[in-house]
């Protein structure tokens, strides 16, 4: 089953919208390039197409997915991992291992809620949360202490995952309702 275009504008504009909301709070670091909506293209869904909550927590986690991804392209440029000491390195090394779990779980739960498995979603989306403070966790652990890029990064994962798990409990309870 396709989307239709007006589901497709609809989560365009989710994306932006939330694209937006993640630049204004992390805006003190002026590297990091603005997030950008990525090309969702058509996808398949098993999700009733009236599931609105479905859609903005998807949408969601689509620009989550594409801030995390900004974030990663700017800290591996401007971090010149291969250049650190030692334990700067092995941070280098593990933040971007964890990004990119960061990334996967994103892509696990937009297919969790596609399948209306919320409870795997719900996995997902801490876990994401998760993956971003172990990459901070390891530079507050270095003798240079914590990177700031890293912590405004793990800030706004855990209030951007908060406001999540919220949208994702709103499309269970709507997938219940349209399941009766």
């Amino acid at each position: 089953m396709a989307l239709r275009r007006s589901t497709l504008t609809l989560i365009f504009v989710y994306a932006n919208l939330f694209s937006a909301l993640c630049a204004k709070r992390i805006s003190s670091l002026e590297d990091v390039p603005a997030p950008s909506l990525p090309n969702l293209g058509v996808q398949k869904s098993s999700v009733n197409q009236n599931n609105e909550a479905a859609k903005v927590t998807i949408s969601w986690l689509e620009g989550m997915k594409t801030h995390i991804e900004s974030y990663k392209t700017w800290f591996v440029s401007h971090k010149a991992c291969g250049l650190t000491p030692p334990e700067g390195k092995k941070c280098c090394d593990q933040c971007q291992k964890n990004l990119d779990d960061a990334i996967g779980g994103v892509k696990v739960s937009v297919e969790s809620i596609n399948k209306q498995d919320f409870a795997k979603a719900n996995g997902g989306i801490r876990g994401i949360a998760t993956d971003i403070q172990t990459c901070n966790d390891c530079f507050v652990k270095t003798p240079s202490g914590e990177d700031k890029g890293a912590k405004k990064l793990d800030v706004w994962a855990k209030k951007t995952t908060d406001e999540l798990l919220l949208h994702l409990k709103n499309a269970e309870n709507e997938a219940k309702k349209l399941s009766v």
